[in-house]
């Protein structure tokens, strides 16, 4: 919630009391992107999106595994050879 929060600006589900909140989180596909200024790459939107997903299994199993998807998006190409 927080990454796609960080990315999007704005809450992932919305809800004008606690139970409709929980219902939309409960029940609701993982919500739409606004493209901004900044165009997010589809890459992190993928990983925002399967940490979001509903059912366990298709999350992260763990931080670690969150962190390496995170480390490899970022990583640079390799430097050609001269």
């Amino acid at each position: 919630v927080v990454l796609f929060q960080t990315l999007n600006r704005e809450l992932p589900f919305k809800g004008k009391n606690f139970y409709e909140l929980r219902q939309r989180i409960l029940s609701g596909e993982c919500p739409k992107w606004i493209d901004g200024p900044e165009k997010i790459p589809q890459a992190l939107k993928d990983i925002t999106k399967k940490c979001l997903s509903k059912r366990s299994e298709d999350r992260f199993q763990s931080a670690g595994e969150l962190a390496q998807s995170l480390r490899d998006l970022i990583k640079p190409p390799c430097a050609e050879k001269k």
